[in-house]
């Protein structure tokens, strides 16, 4: 199994906040594709997911595949 990081700092190299997907159950898979900031500075990221993952980790929204590998 794997799960996604999203680390983020400001210019100065100071973390901001950082947020993880947490893959469940183990067989699962998580995988980032691609991250990107809009002029607001707010974050968007996108990648695919096996079985369910959970945003963040610790489950607040859990999305389940339609079967086989779904996208977020």
């Amino acid at each position: 199994s794997g799960d996604v990081y999203i680390w983020r700092m400001n210019t100065q190299l100071v973390s901001t906040w950082a947020i993880s997907c947490l893959s469940t159950p183990t067989t699962s898979s998580d995988t980032p594709h691609d991250v990107d900031i809009d002029d607001a500075g707010n974050v968007y990221a996108t990648g695919s997911f096996l079985n369910s993952v959970q945003f963040p980790s610790g489950g607040a929204t859990t999305l389940t595949s339609a079967g086989g590998s779904d996208v977020f």
